[in-house]
């Protein structure tokens, strides 16, 4: 109220818009985890929820949608969590893209990652020996196990030890020691993996002695060598144990 108007002026007086096709496509949602979850504990299936999106909007921009991510934090985690995360759009060259032109159809409830958190814990392993036999005239000294523990991943809480069932050891007629590789993996409960993979080989080294006889194994940095010459110096072609029987 009083002021008056003599003349309005606009600049730029013309203002170039760009139109071009609409488009909309699925995307799956990739989660992704940051940081490390508690000590003892380890990740294990990590999912979108939802795990499609429709985006919609320029065609241009669409078509160089190469990914679609959510991400969220797992630092000091030991359960189970579902959280909410912001979904992130990557080119080819993995450039985050610019969502301004972009509507998309997750609503309200928007994306969340559900992350399930498994414990660790180091096992013990037993194996059933009632199937080794030695021949006649010799007997079953010991049984030793390397490793006689293993780490597994899963729903360990309850879980002490892994039992190998006798048909994994089914020898019979020793007159030597003998060593056999088992692959314990067949034989964990279910739900239940090995922290490592790899590492479900156990040697079974069973010792054999002859009636009469002791065996003992020796390492090769228990023997003691006297009086060799100055400038002389003394190696094994073997690193084993040495094996020695006493009568």
């Amino acid at each position: 109220t009083g002021v008056n108007y003599e003349s309005v002026e606009v600049s730029p007086r013309n203002l170039q818009v760009k139109l071009e096709d609409e488009e909309t496509k699925k995307f799956p949602i990739v989660p992704k985890t940051t940081g490390t979850v508690r000590d003892g504990y380890t990740l294990g299936e990590i999912q979108a929820v939802p795990e499609m999106v429709s985006i919609r909007g320029p065609k241009s921009v669409i078509d160089s949608i190469s990914k679609v991510e959510a991400s969220v934090s797992v630092s000091g985690l030991s359960e189970d969590v579902v959280t909410k995360s912001e979904l992130v759009l990557y080119d080819s060259d993995n450039n985050v893209i610019d969502q301004s032109l972009l509507a998309n159809n997750l609503g309200t409830e928007g994306v969340s990652v559900s992350v399930q958190v498994l414990e660790t814990k180091s096992v013990k392993v037993e194996f059933d020996t009632s199937q080794i036999t030695a021949a006649d005239g010799y007997s079953v000294s010991d049984i030793k196990y390397e490793p006689d523990h293993v780490n597994v991943t899963g729903r360990a809480e309850e879980l002490k030890k892994i039992s190998v069932p006798a048909s994994a050891l089914n020898m019979s007629g020793l007159t030597s020691k003998t060593e056999k590789v088992v692959d314990i993996t067949d034989y964990l409960p279910e739900d239940i993996s090995l922290t490592d993979e790899n590492a479900g080989s156990v040697v079974v080294t069973v010792g054999i002695d002859k009636d009469g006889t002791k065996s003992y194994d020796i390492s090769m940095g228990a023997i003691k060598v006297n009086n060799l010459a100055n400038g002389l110096s003394l190696s094994y072609e073997s690193a084993d144990v040495l094996e020695i029987q006493i009568r």
